[in-house]
């Protein structure tokens, strides 16, 4: 198993298609004229239970590599649960996951379990849309400042086959990359 150090320090390497870096660069300038009043962000998918825990995740480990005061979340239109797979894929990146599903590599160790907008705390969040789905269903949420869409293939169509991990590791890598990449442009703009 690979160390986090290392497979965080190996995102810095991953080579960004022209769309992608197209992509990150006009998340990262739309969070940066909202993070200084909105520092709460809520990744929204329909079931909840893989790319946006996956993106939970990662934008809770890497904005701590960056010192920015950014608080994430994930939720779904329906409550489900996060997919096994999902925590393996974690895991394997070098993540410490415990039986319930917390991260503990952070300073404020998050708990990943599928939950709904309704159970979103707090008054005011800026939401990142990891599914077309998700944006077409779900309900606008009055303390939702900006709708981002930063969407992903769903790696479900992968499970039980031969592929499932190869597949799950690709997802996590990328969405990790993505979030690298948009995290230090919002440190280091161009």
């Amino acid at each position: 198993m690979v160390s986090l150090d290392k497979y965080i320090d190996n995102l810095d390497s991953v080579d960004l298609k022209g769309y992608q870096k197209k992509r990150v660069k006009k998340i990262s300038q739309e969070l940066k004229s909202l993070i200084n009043t909105y520092n709460k962000i809520v990744f929204i998918c329909t079931h909840n239970s893989r790319r946006s825990q996956l993106c939970e995740a990662w934008g809770s480990v890497l904005s701590k590599r960056f010192n920015l005061n950014l608080f994430f979340y994930s939720a779904g239109t329906e409550k489900t649960g996060v997919y096994v797979e999902v925590i393996n894929a974690l895991q394997r990146a070098g993540l410490e996951i415990d039986k319930g599903g917390k991260i503990n590599d952070i300073n404020n160790p998050i708990e990943l379990y599928s939950k709904t907008l309704d159970e979103i705390q707090g008054d005011e969040f800026i939401s990142l849309m990891t599914c077309s789905d998700a944006e077409e269903n779900c309900p606008v949420d009055p303390r939702s400042k900006k709708n981002i869409k930063l969407f992903y293939n769903d790696p479900k169509k992968f499970d039980g086959t031969h592929k499932e991990s190869l597949e799950y590791d690709k997802i996590c890598k990328l969405i990790a990359s993505e979030l690298n990449a948009i995290f230090k442009l919002l440190v280091y703009p161009i």
